[in-house]
């Protein structure tokens, strides 16, 4: 039972991480994804007056990052700007972006820059947006419109943003490896993860599971997600599966949080922390519940270390065998004067 449990929640754990790798694929390579991988390989390409005359709607061109050369330039006198205040006063303004249009063939291509005007542009061709074209256009500029291509040139520089993004796929893939690692040897060999192996052999985990059976049917604590019997504890959720023998149970203790609004004390929440040798459970619960299972691993485990203090944390977290070597002087100890 044991390791079928195990298996059955590194099967779901894999089967998120799975998802999660599915969904990254796809934002990687769905068709928009596609066309921007292309431009970022092969661009950006060179067009002439002859080329932007032949697009009747760029939505349809293979190649957006292109470099365009204009013959001539018109500073058209329209940007936006970037305001820097402190405590509501300006203190400082810069151009964002600048608008001007380049002369190439018959027409004007308007452009979308930064704070320079350059002849030769490298950028991505897009459709006009309305607040632009009215902006441009706007009064008896209207007239003028159709001396322009229809559509325009925003400067931006593709490799720029796929390095950003093959950096980004790179650390989700690692985290999804990650994720992963630990559900897999737990799905196709359990008897190799570090928490199996801590409870024995195959043939003591075999017959730890008969036991385990027969015992989840007569708990002695239950409540949604968690159980502990005569001889364990157990916590089995749809992605999560630990069991643990009550004799390896090393410090136990409870945590009280008080939420607050403003100060005023709304909710006070129970938690019972189990620290075993091979897991360690949070279990939330009321104060009574809190109570009674923390009775009943005293009953169970009496040579355990009872009660929350810093120096036992911090020996907890970063000399974890002393803690052990602790306990299991004080099981042997327990033991000897049992038999004596």
């Amino acid at each position: 039972m044991i390791i079928r449990k195990y298996r059955f929640a590194a099967r779901n754990q894999l089967s998120l991480v799975g998802l999660g790798v599915a969904l990254l694929v796809y934002l990687f390579a769905n068709t928009d994804a596609l066309s921007f991988w292309k431009n970022f390989s092969n661009g950006p390409v060179r067009l002439d007056a002859s080329d932007l005359s032949a697009i009747q709607g760029v939505e349809e061109i293979p190649n957006h990052w292109v470099t365009v050369n204009g013959e001539d330039v018109v500073d058209l006198e329209l940007g936006t700007y970037r305001v820097f205040r402190v405590v509501g006063i300006e203190i400082n303004r810069g151009i964002e972006d600048l608008y001007y249009a380049l002369w190439i063939g018959q027409k004007w291509l308007l452009v979308e820059g930064d704070d320079e005007i350059i002849l030769e542009v490298d950028g991505a061709l897009e459709s006009i947006p309305d607040s632009i074209r009215s902006a441009v256009f706007a009064g008896e500029a209207g007239d003028l419109e159709e001396l322009f291509y229809p559509f325009y040139l925003r400067s931006c520089d593709f490799r720029h943003n796929g390095y950003f993004f093959i950096a980004l796929g790179i650390a989700a893939l690692s985290g999804f490896c990650y994720l992963g690692f630990r559900p897999f040897i737990a799905f196709v060999s359990p008897m190799k993860a570090k928490e199996i192996r801590q409870l024995g052999n195959d043939e003591l985990v075999e017959k730890l599971s008969l036991l385990l059976d027969q015992e989840l049917s007569v708990p002695t604590f239950s409540q949604t997600g968690f159980k502990a019997t005569d001889t364990f504890v157990v916590l089995s959720q749809p992605f999560a599966f630990h069991v643990s023998l009550w004799s390896d149970l090393l410090w136990a203790y409870k945590v009280e949080t008080t939420q607050r609004v403003l100060f005023i004390p709304l909710r006070i929440s129970q938690q019972t922390i189990l620290v075993f040798r091979n897991f360690t459970f949070t279990i939330m619960n009321s104060e009574e519940e809190t109570d009674r299972l923390l009775v009943l691993a005293v009953s169970k485990s009496p040579w355990a270390i009872f009660g929350y203090s810093d120096d036992i944390a911090a020996i907890a977290e970063k000399q974890r065998h002393v803690l052990e070597q602790v306990v299991e002087q004080a099981h042997a100890d327990f033991i000897a004067q049992a038999e004596g």
